[in-house]
């Protein structure tokens, strides 16, 4: 397959344009794409279905996940990949954790394998937001308190066990309530 038709398919397989797709279209670029397993192999595969269920049964759309702002798809991605073992889910605080951005009762692990699917396309889902994002939002952020960024926020887990999140465009979860008043002198 082309890189041209690759590109083709991507557009019409694009989760928002899936309904209004004409059906003939949407069914001939499905079976070029399984036609060529060979390219992207049986995961590649399974990847695409469990991001279109996702889609589909579990209603997270486009606009549903352009509300996860915090990298939040991401870190869910990662959880996934990295296994029970490696996530915290707000009970526990070991610093080599990483923590579940959602509720404890959305972490539902069930083998490496399959996780990994969930995993690969929640990373999908994160860079499908991100390429929705005009450019000027893609720049790093850097907190207006303690300079962390969204690349590096490794002072606020070691003042408070856990990673931030932007509370206001400029200013991190660690630091909330951390700003001098106006008019009143910072603590020494």
């Amino acid at each position: 397959m082309t890189p041209e038709r690759m590109a083709e398919i991507r557009e019409i397989l694009r989760p928002d344009l899936i309904d209004a797709a004409d059906p003939e279209e949407l069914r001939d670029a499905a079976t070029d794409l399984l036609k060529d397993t060979e390219l992207i192999g049986k995961g590649g595969v399974d990847v695409l279905t469990e991001r279109r269920r996702q889609i589909i049964e579990e209603g997270w759309t486009a606009e549903h996940d352009d509300q996860h702002r915090n990298k939040e798809l991401a870190i869910a991605g990662a959880c996934y990949a990295l296994g029970p073992s490696h996530v915290w889910l707000r009970v526990r605080t070991r610093a080599e954790q990483i923590g579940w951005p959602w509720s404890p009762e959305w972490w539902k692990p069930k083998n490496h394998r399959r996780d990994l699917v969930r995993a690969a396309a929640l990373m999908i889902a994160e860079i499908d937001r991100l390429d929705r994002l005009p450019m000027l939002d893609l720049k790093a952020r850097r907190c207006r308190v303690c300079g962390c960024t969204d690349d590096d926020c490794r002072q606020c887990i070691a003042k408070t066990g856990q990673p931030c999140h932007w509370v206001e465009p400029d200013l991190c979860s660690a630091c909330k309530g951390a700003e001098p008043q106006e008019g009143k002198e910072p603590p020494a």
